[in-house]
């Protein structure tokens, strides 16, 4: 599974990209949702939606970009740790 984000910071999961979202994260879906639980933060909405953190009050797109960049490290950095505690 793929997990990608959108520009606002909105995180979502499939098997493709969509046109103008940016990939964050690939691996098996039980471990990228594990990651992603753990990692992502929470929207306001109901029902809430999971955002990548320091994206939705980036004041540039730099920052924006920035914050996607150490995000996605974050995450592999956790699957591979969870691989390696599986094995």
């Amino acid at each position: 599974m793929i997990a990608y984000a959108w520009r606002s910071g909105l995180i979502g999961v499939g098997r493709v990209v969509p046109d103008g979202a940016l990939q964050i994260a690939r691996g098996p879906e039980a471990k990228l949702f594990d990651a992603l639980s753990a990692l992502a933060r929470l929207s306001y909405d109901k029902p809430p939606n999971l955002l990548v953190p320091g994206v939705p009050e980036a004041a540039d797109d730099d920052s924006r970009i920035g914050a996607m960049v150490k995000f996605s490290n974050r995450l592999r950095a956790r699957m591979e740790g969870a691989a390696r505690r599986t094995a």
